[in-house]
Parts: C-alpha cells; sequence; structure tokens
C-alpha cells in the first residue's frame, strides 16, 4: 500500500508542477502582455519583437525631446520679439530726440539716455535668459560655456553635423547674422575677426554682419555718444564737436538699426521652419509608433481577456490540486501508520 500511495503522489506532484508552471507563465502574460519571454520559444517572432521594441522606444525617446526643444524654441522666439520691440522702440526714440528742439539742453538729453540705458539692460538680459537651467541661446546649464546644440531628432546624419538641426538659433546668430556653423570652421582668431567685422586684423568693416551692427553694440553707441554730448554741454567745452558727432551717430544709428533688425525678424522666419519641421518630424513619430504597436500586438502581444481567463482558470485548478494533495498525504500517513 505504501508503495502504490507513494507512486500515485509522485504523479501528482508532476500534474502540481506542470500546473504551477502554466500558472506563473500565465500571470506573467498578464503583466506583461507578451506571448512569450525567451528566444527559444520562438526566436524568430521573438528577435521581431526585440526590435520593434527598440523602435519603439527610440520613437518615443525622440519625441520626448522634441516637445522639450520645441519649448526651447518657443523661448527664442519670445526673446527675439522682445528684443526687436526694444529696437522698435529706441529708433523711434532715436528719432525724435534729433528732432527735439531741446536736444541742447543736457537734461533732454538725459532722459533719452536714460530711456536707452533701460532698454539695453532690457536686451542684455533677454539674452542671458534662461529656461529649465538652459541658456535659451546656447549653453547646457548656468556654469557651462554656451555651445552648439546639434541634435538628432529622427532626419539628417550623425556623420554630417551640418544636417542637423541646431537648437540655439539665435543669440550671436540673431544680433551679429554669423551662424555658429560658419564660425565653427574658422580658427578662433579668425572667428574673432569675424564677429568684430574685422578682416584679419584689419580695421572693422561696418559694411560686414558684425558684433559691432548687432542691436547691443548700436544701442550702446548712441548711450556713449549721448553721454558725450551732454558732457560737452554740461562743461561747455567743444560743445560744436560733440553735436556734430551726436548727430552723426545718431543718423547712422537709424540705418544701421533698420539692417540690425531685419537680422532679428530672419530669426523668426528660421524659428518657424524648425518649429514647423519639429511639428512634422513628431507626427510621423507617432505615426510610426502606432504603426509599431500595431503589428506588435497582431503578432506577439496576447489577448488581454482570454489570458486574464486562463490565468484564474489555472488559479482554479492550483488551488483545487492543492487541496487533493493535502488529501493524499493524510491517507498515505494513515497507511503507514496502520501497517
Amino acid at each position: 500500500m505504501r508503495v502504490t500511495a507513494r507512486t500515485y503522489y509522485q504523479d501528482y506532484a508532476k500534474s502540481v508542477n506542470d500546473l504551477h508552471a502554466k500558472l506563473n507563465k500565465s500571470m506573467e502574460q498578464v503583466g506583461n502582455g507578451r506571448k512569450f519571454n525567451e528566444a527559444k520559444e520562438d526566436p524568430i517572432a521573438y528577435y521581431a519583437g526585440k526590435r520593434m521594441e527598440n523602435q519603439h522606444t527610440d520613437a518615443e525617446a525622440k519625441k520626448s525631446i522634441i516637445d522639450d526643444v520645441k519649448n526651447r524654441l518657443y523661448q527664442q522666439e519670445k526673446g527675439a520679439l522682445s528684443i526687436q520691440e526694444d529696437m522698435r522702440a529706441v529708433n523711434t526714440r532715436v528719432i525724435a530726440l534729433k528732432n527735439d528742439t531741446m536736444n541742447s539742453v543736457p537734461g533732454t538729453v538725459g532722459t533719452y539716455e536714460s530711456e536707452f540705458v533701460q532698454r539695453l539692460n532690457s536686451m542684455v538680459n533677454t539674452l542671458n535668459s534662461q529656461y529649465d537651467n538652459f541658456y535659451v541661446y546656447g549653453g547646457n546649464d548656468m556654469t557651462t560655456v554656451p555651445e552648439q546644440g546639434k541634435m538628432s531628432t529622427g532626419y539628417g546624419s550623425l556623420r554630417d553635423r551640418s544636417t542637423l538641426l541646431d537648437t540655439y538659433t539665435g543669440g550671436l546668430n540673431m544680433i551679429t547674422g554669423l551662424s555658429s556653423d560658419s564660425l565653427k570652421g574658422l580658427s578662433d582668431t579668425d572667428a574673432i575677426d569675424k564677429i568684430k567685422g574685422a578682416s584679419n586684423g584689419a580695421a572693422m568693416n561696418p559694411q560686414e554682419n558684425s558684433l559691432m551692427n548687432s542691436p547691443v553694440a548700436l544701442l550702446s553707441k548712441a548711450i556713449l555718444t549721448s553721454h558725450q554730448y551732454i558732457d560737452a554741454l554740461k562743461t561747455n567745452t567743444n560743445v560744436s564737436t560733440a553735436k556734430t558727432r551726436f548727430h552723426k551717430d545718431m543718423s547712422e544709428f537709424i540705418n544701421q538699426n533698420d539692417d540690425s533688425e531685419a537680422r532679428v525678424s530672419d530669426t523668426y522666419r528660421v524659428l518657424g521652419i524648425k518649429y514647423a519641421a519639429l511639428e512634422q518630424t513628431q507626427k510621423t513619430l507617432d505615426i510610426t509608433m502606432d504603426t509599431l504597436q500595431a503589428e506588435y500586438s497582431s503578432k506577439l502581444a496576447i489577448d488581454p481577456y482570454d489570458a486574464v481567463v486562463k490565468m484564474y482558470s489555472y488559479q482554479y485548478s492550483y488551488n483545487a490540486a492543492m487541496k487533493v494533495g493535502a488529501n493524499i498525504m493524510q491517507s498515505s500517513l494513515f497507511d503507514f501508520v496502520g501497517r
């Protein structure tokens, strides 16, 4: 009798172990939604699923990055608009100052100069603004020197940086007309000369886009010439020379400010193109993710309803088997004692 009971129990234990394994697998399937977890179960389908998962993860990561970059571009556009508004306001005030019949009175010129200083501070603050610990116009954080913001969002080639999106539109590019790509190919000395508007250390070239023709430099020049004119009026020293220079500088400001403002306006166009490209890329990524999800579900994913039903079925069978096992153990013990 003991041999018969042991043999019966061994068969029972094997059946319970099989049930337990099926229960565990069904629970895993409900948890992860997959038909299988190991390559040996179906190598071709398994690795096809892995490929689709990796593609989906990559598309999702790029889509998430694009949201952040779009916000940064939006901040850059707001900054460009702010600078352009300051430039237009200053231009109007410079014209008013030139035509003001009281522009030979130190107090009058000083009032305009104070306005110019406020506008200059506004421009500088805009160019140094931060968004989520990033410089809006370049640089990784508050402690890092601004650098080029090239990034891959699903188009372009990593082997050719010129094909990648530069997320730091604006800044130096906006106020000087010089792109980061054009400066990157120059030596440090040549890049500095280019920014200054000089050629190989020669005198400044006023016709060339440069820092000297930027909104900040032009406004600084207007402030300086106003200040020198005020000093001449107050001290009655070289008033005629100071006045001539003042009117000359202000006239040049008006002409150069128009060109400088045009460069800032061009930034809107560039930002708009980049923003539209990012939105289109997002739409493409959404379609890609939906397609991958549908393909994955059709080939590799389980039916959630069937999986849950199967899991509970195995659960009930396993619980019932455990109760049977308890009875088998009890009867086997009695048989052993009875012998």
